[in-house]
């Protein structure tokens, strides 16, 4: 019995000093011994309610898969590109083939690009193309009905073009130079002076008249007293018969589309705008500008 007491005594103050024991000596001896891990039945843990269930993990997983993935581009046009935002402008005279990359073309597909240049002068293609030359390149615009309305842009002008670049194409650097729509223009047009007029400064002066028109552009009004459409250009002499020296304009039939020939006819009164190339009151590379009720985009 002193024995048990004596190793009880010993037992109990190992335990105060290490402060580790929380049974009686008498439990300690009772309990037997601890199983292993392997023996030990598993206790299903306890989940925390904070801890997102598999279906809420895949939810968040999904969510930020969409986030991190960028919208589709708009797969048809604005209505109103003037009302349109702007992606992306370039000045006219730096948009050349070098600035305008593949990478360019594919970041902004689906947005709408801008261009602002003086114009310089302006063509109709073989296949009726209207184009203006703005500063050093030159922008195609797709003939269609309307087509003339490029034209109230006039060499002089500040233009404003846009062009949306539809995402289902591929790059295409040729398309970046036509299909352009103008929304804003800018400035005065070219000086507008009569056929007479014109007549009367080379019959009065020709070395002033020549100083006076030569290699400028002007919008010519007068009424058509004779229209020849039988060679390869159409001929417009704007003044009477027994005027000299006579103002005469040609201009290209490839613009049929853009300038139609019923807005030149003989008695007609028109407006024609055009360059003076030679030191003589004729113009060629002519435009018959449309009636002033046709004037607007369509």
């Amino acid at each position: 019995m002193r024995k048990l007491l004596r190793s009880s005594g010993v037992l109990l103050s190992t335990c105060v000093l290490l402060a580790g024991c929380s049974e009686s000596p008498q439990e300690t001896a009772a309990k037997p011994p601890a199983k292993s891990n392997a023996e030990s039945p598993s206790v299903p843990q306890q989940q925390n309610d904070d801890t997102p269930t598999v279906n809420e993990a895949t939810a968040k997983t999904d969510e930020s898969s969409a986030e991190s993935t960028p919208p589709s581009p708009p797969s048809t046009p604005p209505k109103n590109l003037a009302d349109a935002e702007v992606s992306l402008t370039i000045p006219a005279d730096e948009f050349t083939f070098e600035k305008f990359t593949k990478a360019m073309f594919n970041e902004n597909k689906g947005k709408v690009i801008e261009t602002i240049g003086v114009v310089r002068s302006y063509e109709i293609n073989f296949d009726a193309t209207p184009i203006l030359h703005l500063d050093k390149n030159y922008m195609e615009f797709a003939s269609q009905p309307g087509s003339h309305a490029v034209f109230r842009a006039m060499p002089g002008q500040t233009v404003t073009l846009r062009q949306w670049i539809n995402p289902q194409t591929s790059f295409d650097l040729w398309q970046a130079f036509h299909r352009w729509t103008i929304v804003k223009i800018e400035g005065p047009q070219p000086q507008t002076v009569d056929a007479l007029t014109v007549a009367k400064d080379f019959a009065n002066d020709q070395q002033a008249a020549i100083e006076k028109y030569l290699e400028k552009y002007f919008i010519i009004t007068g009424t058509v007293h004779q229209f020849n459409d039988d060679g390869p250009r159409f001929i417009v002499t704007l003044t009477p018969e027994d005027v000299e020296p006579k103002v005469v304009a040609e201009y290209t039939p490839y613009g049929e589309t853009v300038s139609p020939k019923e807005w030149v006819q003989e008695g007609k009164d028109v407006k024609v705008l055009a360059k003076f190339f030679l030191e003589k009151p004729e113009v060629s590379d002519a435009l018959a500008l449309p009636p002033e009720d046709k004037t607007a985009d369509k």
